[in-house]
């Protein structure tokens, strides 16, 4: 279908000027983007945006609109900090096709479901998974990601994150 999308939440503590970050979808376990979103804007401090599909009919709060989110099921989608030059956070494998979805030990599918992100993942997968494609190929799956029913809309626009951090002694 086409609804499809992508929340970003900043738990920083700082605002984030988002012009200094993309998105990058690889489609069909592609190594090179099929589609890049330059990404524009402040992020609020404990904030979030919602990226949507043009098409996107489901979610009925505020979105803005980005071509990177028209992925399907068994495409991967990186966030890149284009200043710096870091990966923040990939979804899937780059370089990776896992026939017409990603799967994880226990049962774990992006195919026909919402993926939303566990409070206790404080930060996002910096470097591109490597091992054998297909089957276990996206491991952080079942770890990082609560599955839900496939348009479960429910919690797009706002992120809980559990994250205490360390006090200096």
């Amino acid at each position: 279908s086409y609804n499809k999308y992508i929340e970003l939440y900043n738990g920083t503590g700082v605002d984030i000027d988002l012009s200094n970050y993309c998105l990058k979808l690889f489609i069909n376990g592609q190594s090179t983007p099929y589609r890049v979103n330059v990404l524009n804007g402040i992020l609020a401090a404990d904030s979030v945006i919602v990226y949507s599909n043009t098409n996107a009919t489901f979610y009925l709060g505020d979105t803005t609109i980005a071509s990177a989110v028209n992925f399907s099921g068994n495409d991967a989608i990186l966030l890149l900090d284009t200043l710096a030059g870091d990966t923040v956070d990939i979804f899937g494998q780059i370089g990776c096709d896992p026939e017409s979805e990603w799967t994880a030990t226990g049962g774990y599918s992006t195919q026909a479901t919402t993926l939303i992100r566990k409070a206790n993942v404080c930060q996002g997968v910096t470097s591109n998974p490597t091992g054998i494609c297909g089957v276990g190929s996206f491991p952080t799956l079942g770890t990082e990601w609560n599955v839900r029913p496939q348009n479960f809309v429910d919690s797009l626009g706002r992120h809980f994150m559990n994250c205490a951090e360390a006090l200096p002694e």
